[in-house]
């Protein structure tokens, strides 16, 4: 599969468009291959939420969100941040201006 992306100039970002041309050979292999995989991507989904998103003990919340919208489109979390006007050409040119860019090999990057 890496190979055929590859061939086709697929990033990483594009994998997912490998279930359509593999679909057939993925589903065509015997049933305890296809749990196997199935059960390794749930593994993988889990730990990603659990351990990365610490998101263990959160379903309760996100079902009364859902049937609380009625959709699983819960729409936008927050409004706009900032006024659009404040983002022109100009004056992000002028915010720019103001930079200090000359931190040389010294300056403090520890943020």
């Amino acid at each position: 599969m890496k190979a055929y992306a590859k061939e086709k100039g697929w990033s990483k970002g594009n994998y997912k468009s490998l279930n359509a041309p593999f679909e057939n050979r993925i589903m065509g292999q015997p049933r305890e291959i296809r749990e196997r995989m199935a059960r390794r991507v749930s593994d993988f989904v889990f730990t990603i939420l659990t351990e990365v998103f610490n998101a263990q003990g959160t379903a309760r919340h996100a079902v009364d969100a859902i049937l609380e919208a009625g959709s699983y489109d819960l729409g936008p979390k927050v409004g706009r941040t900032e006024s659009p006007d404040e983002w022109t050409e100009e004056k992000i040119r002028a915010r720019a201006a103001t930079l200090c860019t000359d931190k040389g090999p010294e300056g403090d990057f520890s943020d």
